[in-house]
């Protein structure tokens, strides 16, 4: 019998960026991202919050959604890439921006970072993110 692997914790680490001076201001991530667009959830004690991927790092997430997450909030997160079981971690709500207007249905876009996953979805997550940069190049 297989036995699931203990999400392991990740270290809070702060989005570090290094920065070349100038007008063409270049962002340096400690992790890359990959823009990934699944379905994704987030879940918290009161309310689903039915969404998308954006971006995807092995730090964190950016979601595109319609309701507003609690910043700070630490809740469960479920992405559901094709072809394969949903990934289920812990994430807490580092930013929240708002998009559109008024006169448009609000929007939202939700930076989280990964506080809690599987060794299997982290090592899933780095090889998807390898495999887009590759494309990209």
């Amino acid at each position: 019998m297989e036995r699931e692997q203990e999400p392991r914790r990740l270290q809070s680490l702060p989005a570090r960026y290094v920065s070349t001076c100038g007008c063409d201001m270049k962002e340096k991530r400690l992790f890359e991202k990959a823009e990934i667009k699944w379905p994704a959830t987030i879940i918290t004690s009161c309310e689903q919050i039915v969404g998308e991927t954006e971006n995807i790092s092995q730090l964190g997430v950016q979601i595109f959604c319609q309701e507003l997450p609690l910043l700070g909030q630490e809740c469960r997160l479920e992405i559901k890439p094709p072809n394969r079981q949903p990934l289920t971690t812990i994430v807490k709500v580092v930013w929240v921006t708002s998009t559109g207007s008024e006169k448009v249905s609000q929007c939202f876009r939700v930076g989280a970072e990964f506080r809690y996953i599987s060794e299997d979805d982290i090592h899933f997550l780095s090889t998807v993110i390898a495999n887009e940069q590759k494309e990209e190049n």
